[in-house]
């Protein structure tokens, strides 16, 4: 399967026998997967993170995820683009065609629809049919549905503006808020520094918003020893760590990296 083991947890207190108890959340990107496993408490007991070429695949390779009775099974992709349509133009009926409107929808895809209560808006993109058919009780969603979810819903963050970056693997997910209100919304691959700083100041210009004024917000796999941190440090003044309470405790066991 090409797959490498990149971070793998066990909580003492983890057992396969109380599996109904647990909370399982997985997170399947274009090359890899990462599983969590919580209790009711919302302590992290399992965690597994792996590259992948065929994450789908890899995640058949652990029986107890597919097979557990699982409280509660969330699958969110980050495979994909995705599209902003705002809600008083959204027709539940027709929502294959508001992806196919922008680009042709691929063979053994279906369409998924994340609703946002602000911006009041749904994203549309595209989901394996595979996937479903694998996880028929997950409630499956885009990752970029609740890092915009999460944006808005702390406090002042939305209000006060400014842009919030998202690494996930080669992908960067870009918001730009300007005056409570999102001004930019985009998805890109980037193959180094100099591409992400270019879509970062892209998406300043987009919110008119200016990069040695306003705030720039990263989020996931980046360290203030990254290349790419040290680049964006010589155009944005204002360079912060975002990471919402909502996301939780980090897992217990491992130490904490910005």
């Amino acid at each position: 399967m090409g797959e490498q083991i990149r971070a793998n947890f066990r909580n003492p207190e983890f057992s396969e026998l109380s599996a109904p108890e647990y909370k399982l959340s997985i997170l399947m990107g274009v090359d890899s997967l990462c599983f969590e496993l919580f209790g009711n408490s919302g302590r992290s007991l399992r965690w597994k993170d792996l590259s992948s070429a065929d994450p789908l695949a890899s995640l058949m390779h652990e029986p107890m995820l597919l097979e557990s009775p699982f409280q509660g099974l969330s699958l969110a992709l980050c495979q994909t683009n995705a599209v902003l349509v705002p809600a008083r133009l959204f027709d539940p009926d027709r929502v294959a065609r508001y992806w196919e409107s922008l680009s042709r929808l691929p063979d053994k895809y279906t369409v998924g629809a994340d609703h946002l209560t602000a911006p009041n808006a749904w994203l549309v993109y595209p989901v394996r049919e595979d996937i479903r058919q694998a996880l028929p009780q997950a409630g499956i969603f885009h990752l970029a549905s609740a890092w915009l979810q999460a944006i808005a819903d702390t406090p002042n963050a939305a209000a006060s503006g400014g842009v919030y970056a998202h690494v996930f693997g080669n992908l960067l997910l870009l918001a730009g808020w300007n005056s409570g209100e999102l001004q930019f919304f985009n998805i890109f691959t980037f193959q180094s520094a100099n591409d992400f700083l270019y879509y970062v100041l892209l998406a300043f210009q987009q919110a008119k918003l200016s990069a040695e004024s306003a705030g720039l917000f990263l989020s996931g796999k980046i360290s203030k020893q990254a290349e790419i941190y040290l680049v964006l440090q010589r155009y944005c003044n204002h360079i912060a760590f975002f990471a919402p309470d909502e996301a939780g405790p980090y897992p217990y066991g491992l130490p904490k990296e910005h």
